[in-house]
């Protein structure tokens, strides 16, 4: 089933390998990337100058890096035997 905001888009071979999935909004304007705790802790590590860089050095002008908008934790409770 297809909900109406989110779609899966099936993965490339070396993102599935990695264990790691694509979303995307239902018009595409926004990617929802599911990571791993070590690709987590990088990005958190590189984003001080990611943010100086998007915020001074781009500024609003064209770029094709991606711009991050956040990362965020979701858990499953789990299911009581």
């Amino acid at each position: 089933q297809t909900l109406p905001y989110i779609s899966f888009q099936s993965n490339s071979k070396g993102a599935a390998r990695a264990g790691t999935f694509f979303f995307f909004t239902a018009d595409g304007a926004f990617m929802i990337k599911t990571v791993k705790k070590e690709e987590a802790k990088a990005f958190l590590e590189m984003l001080p100058e990611y943010h100086r860089f998007m915020s001074e050095d781009v500024n609003g002008r064209n770029s094709l890096l991606t711009r991050i908008f956040g990362m965020y934790s979701v858990q499953f409770p789990s299911e009581a035997t």
